[in-house]
């Protein structure tokens, strides 16, 4: 088993909220193309329930204590094949949502990030590499690339693949009473012995 690294880090992005934590949750298909959000760490109760039947009660419910919101181009690996490319997207949502799924349960061991961040992978100890490829936007209708929603912030790679980050008080309240308030600091990791 490998040890829980980032290999490239970015100060101002904290990924360290995402290492050893499991993806509890995905939401991708019905309406949304090829955009998907994983969702990591504590369940945090949603200011209120969403609507959207497609999706599973607890996504209905709960946010990630971490998320990540993926509106560029993404892939999912294993073993060297490829289970699903957003680029080659064409429809039903079905093979994007078990691809997706594939995710949940597994934890963050590796996180590799080439700067500017126009590429980054994310390694789960299933085997399962999600790779997601940034790139510059020109034109009428800019999105986002990618989000890193923490706690307290959204850290945003942009159309521009410039860092944009906003404040995120408020959005939601933990549904665990003894850790009341949302914390800006990221999970405490377990210390390794020495020897």
């Amino acid at each position: 088993m490998t040890n829980p690294q980032t290999v490239a880090h970015d100060p101002l992005l904290p990924w360290q909220w995402l290492l050893q934590q499991p993806c509890w949750g995905v939401a991708a298909g019905s309406g949304t193309g090829s955009q998907a959000s994983l969702h990591f760490g504590r369940k945090l109760r949603r200011a209120r329930e969403l609507e959207n039947p497609t999706l599973e009660p607890d996504m209905r419910l709960y946010q990630g204590e971490v998320t990540l919101f993926v509106e560029c181009k993404w892939s999912i690996h294993k073993e060297r094949k490829v289970l699903f490319d957003s680029d080659r997207y064409q429809g039903p949502d079905e093979q994007m949502v078990q691809a997706l799924r594939r995710l949940r349960g597994a934890s963050v061991d590796q996180i590799s990030l080439f700067v500017p961040p126009s590429a980054l992978s994310i390694q789960f100890n299933n085997g399962i590499l999600l790779n997601i490829e940034a790139e510059k936007q020109r034109g009428e209708d800019p999105h986002d690339n990618y989000s890193l929603l923490v706690p307290d912030r959204s850290y945003i790679i942009g159309p521009d693949l410039r860092l944009r980050i906003e404040s995120r008080r408020g959005v939601l309240e933990t549904i665990n009473p003894s850790h009341s308030g949302s914390s800006a600091r990221p999970p405490q990791r377990p210390r390794r012995s020495a020897g």
